[in-house]
């Protein structure tokens, strides 16, 4: 048994089998949102006005679309999304649609003149990515079947 204040505090205090000391986890820093991102949060319904889809639209853009902006559940399980990463989302929407008419315009206008499409780069294979195809060994087994011949 202690005697002394001193001898006391040095003794840890007994937790019992089972009972881990509890450690505190460091302290992490707040993330201020920068003044210019919108924190306005859009219902479903907000966000059908804003896109001008259907219920059902936004329900398989929600499920299948990659790029449609990440939910969040608020009380009562109802979705809500950022008006910020919405705005952006329909940026984005407007871009690849604005991209699809650039390459229809050029291949119709390729048509009329009369020539082949042009092959991007992306669409043709690189040539350090191909390597040089050997002529096959003519070999007895590799042969078509010769029936009748000797």
């Amino acid at each position: 048994m202690p005697t002394t204040s001193a001898e006391a505090v040095a003794v840890p205090a007994r937790r019992g089998p089972g009972r881990p000391r509890k450690v505190q986890p460091a302290p992490e820093p707040a993330v201020v949102p920068s003044p210019e991102e919108d924190l306005t949060l859009l219902t479903g319904a907000d966000m059908r006005k804003l896109l001008g889809w259907s219920t059902w639209t936004l329900r398989r853009a929600v499920l299948y679309d990659p790029h449609f902006p990440a939910s969040f559940s608020v009380a009562g399980g109802h979705q809500r999304w950022f008006k910020s990463d919405a705005l952006r989302y329909l940026r984005w929407l407007a871009e690849m649609a604005a991209e699809e008419k650039r390459k229809r315009m050029a291949a119709r206008a390729d048509r009329k003149a009369g020539r082949r499409p042009a092959v991007t780069s992306s669409e043709t294979p690189d040539a350090s990515d191909t390597e040089p195809c050997e002529p096959a060994e003519r070999t007895k087994a590799n042969l078509p079947d010769q029936a009748g011949k000797p």
